[in-house]
């Protein structure tokens, strides 16, 4: 299980949650980021769980400042959009 930085969830909550909307949130982002193909998980690893630097990334996967920081923002705006998909059903869920 891979636990994401507060400025990744963070970045997801539009409105003020109580703490089953966060829940169901970060379960919505979990089963979201397994999703991701895996050269995309690892630089998702990198930034938000280890909180390493672009140019630390760069390094680690062999590629240059703009292919990694283009790649993040496809990684946020995906996450963004599979967590908006995933969280009704999730909340029917949760209310069964």
């Amino acid at each position: 299980k891979i636990c994401f930085s507060n400025e990744l969830v963070e970045s997801l909550a539009e409105e003020d949650f109580d703490q089953s909307q966060l829940k169901l949130s970060q379960k919505a982002l979990q089963l979201c980021y397994e999703e991701l193909p895996s050269h995309m998980k690892d630089i998702a690893r990198l930034r938000f769980k280890d909180e390493s630097s672009l140019k630390e990334i760069c390094k680690k996967v062999g590629r240059p400042i703009g292919s990694v920081s283009a790649t993040l923002h496809r990684i946020r705006a995906w996450l963004l959009q599979c967590v908006k998909q995933k969280l009704p059903a999730l909340e029917i869920e949760s209310e069964i």
